[in-house]
């Protein structure tokens, strides 16, 4: 019975991120030439999640929908946007919180064009590397806050920062837009 639940999810996984890459891939095929391509993360750069698993909450839709969020990154989402430039949420949550993910957005007047989930912070390098046109990207890259010990996603962050078309700021550069001492 497990195993049947499993594999099953797996499979929902697998539907789900068909969906959004093919969202991401067809919305970003219409960008005018002169707009530029933003694109952040949410867990960690625009929200401030990590202090929210040690947080007694009865579950994920209350968790997720209490998060405060980064002033500093929120600024720049919002020049970015008004500027006419392509602003993009890219962030590794399951699918099944993209409606809390996208009324969280609206709560905290968040402006962007595209909102994309996806399951594993590989999946995001997958659509990065879907774009063959120059964008700006903000990711912490960024795990085990909760635990007390930071650990990055290394192997993703060097492959992401050897991409030609890609200006990369990482969890240095987005603690200082947010004001966060590291």
């Amino acid at each position: 019975k497990f195993l049947h639940k499993k594999i099953l999810l797996n499979t929902a996984r697998s539907i789900c991120f068909l969906f959004f890459k093919f969202k991401y891939i067809y919305k970003l095929s219409k960008i005018k030439n002169k707009q530029k391509i933003y694109i952040f993360d949410l867990d960690n750069t625009l929200a401030n999640t990590w202090i929210s698993y040690n947080m007694n909450y009865r579950n994920d839709k209350e968790r997720l929908s209490s998060l405060a969020v980064f002033l500093g990154m929120k600024k720049l989402i919002e020049k970015t946007y008004l500027e006419g430039h392509y602003v993009v949420v890219l962030t590794a949550r399951e699918y099944w919180h993209y409606f809390i993910t996208k009324k969280w957005l609206f709560e905290n007047n968040i402006s962007y064009n595209n909102l994309t989930l996806v399951s594993h912070p590989s999946q995001k390098l997958e659509l990065l590397k879907k774009l063959k046109i120059d964008y700006i990207y903000f990711d912490d890259l960024t795990y085990n806050h909760e635990n007390g010990e930071l650990k990055f996603y290394t192997k993703i962050i060097h492959k992401i920062s050897i991409m030609k078309n890609v200006k990369y700021y990482g969890y240095e550069e987005i603690n200082k837009i947010n004001g966060v001492e590291a």
